[in-house]
């Protein structure tokens, strides 16, 4: 108890004694290393296509985020950042595969995701004053889709007919060129308003599956976010923010298989904190 008690003071005497950001109404300017971490959940989506035939899968699970801002010049910076979820095990549901006397026949079988993205890039603030700062970004994306799909069923009607297949894996990777933009604005009372958008041209997206092999294709993809940060002192703030994810990727066909064309669709809440140095 006396360990808890000596840590709460040492805690509510740092927050006391650290700078206060009670005027806080401008962008920091001398920020030269800002590092973000954040947590929180997504929602992910994930449908393929091929014909008539379509999949269907929707899931949650917990997120982490990881950012770095480093300030090259007054207005250039070096930008990093990592997103990682762990998506919950749910049905994957495959629609149109035919008919049996008239009765449609679909699909299922049990799938879990993990998902993670990363960017680097640099911007530059076209645009910066005291309290607004309008930046582009040009960099390099990467994406990975890790899939396990298992318990493997037809369903004909209300008739479930299992099959003894073992589970398959199929590992997604893919890279492209970014061209982003993000905008910030320092409101009263210690908020900061962010917000950005990124398109990524996807020049190689390869499809690992366990049992077919590789496949190559294209695509692209959208990314966008919004955040408010509170300034709890002058190098310290609060996160809470909303990030979206849209992937489309082309179909592909190597000897042995084809990539159905597919869809991924990610919604990420998060809440964080950032230190800036």
């Amino acid at each position: 108890m006396r360990r808890v008690l000596v840590a709460t003071f040492v805690i509510l005497t740092a927050v006391l004694v650290a700078p206060r950001a009670d005027a806080q109404t401008v962008l920091p300017a001398d920020d030269r290393f800002v590092l973000g971490l954040r947590t929180g959940f997504q929602h992910f989506s994930y449908t393929e296509k091929i014909g008539a035939i379509e999949s269907s899968y929707d899931s949650v699970g917990p997120a982490l985020g990881l950012s770095a801002h480093f300030r090259i010049l007054d207005r250039l910076r070096l930008n990093l950042d990592l997103l990682g979820t762990f998506i919950q095990e749910n049905t994957e549901t495959w629609k149109n595969l035919g008919t049996v006397a008239g009765l449609p026949i679909s699909q299922q079988n049990e799938m879990d995701v993990n998902f993670a993205v990363f960017d680097i890039d640099a911007s530059y603030s076209f645009l910066k004053t005291s309290r607004f700062d309008w930046a582009l970004a040009l960099g390099w994306h990467y994406y990975q889709e890790n899939f396990t799909r298992s318990n493997f069923r037809f369903l004909v009607a209300t008739i479930v007919i299992p099959v003894n297949i073992l589970p398959v894996s199929e590992d997604v990777t893919g890279q492209g060129i970014k061209f982003g933009t993000t905008l910030r604005f320092m409101a009263p009372d210690k908020l900061s308003l962010q917000g950005g958008f990124a398109y990524y041209s996807l020049y190689d997206v390869q499809a690992d599956n366990s049992r077919l092999g590789k496949v190559g294709s294209h695509g692209d993809a959208f990314r966008w976010r919004v955040a408010l940060d509170y300034f709890v002192a002058r190098n310290f703030t609060l996160e809470t923010g909303y990030e979206g994810h849209f992937i489309n990727v082309s179909q592909g066909r190597s000897a042995r298989a084809i990539l159905p064309r597919n869809e991924t669709r990610a919604h990420t809440f998060l809440v964080g904190l950032g230190i800036r140095f």
